[in-house]
């Protein structure tokens, strides 16, 4: 099991499913443990 942790900023204002979509095709794309999401002002 990978131990790569991910960092998806961005203003997601607001969130929606395409942000879930991209969040969880990164994770699969580059073998991802987790992925953090960072919000910006």
């Amino acid at each position: 099991m990978s131990n790569l942790i991910g960092i998806f900023g961005g203003t997601f204002d607001p969130p929606h499913l395409g942000h879930l979509i991209l969040a969880a095709e990164a994770c699969q794309q580059l073998g991802l443990r987790r992925l953090l999401w960072v919000l910006t002002p």
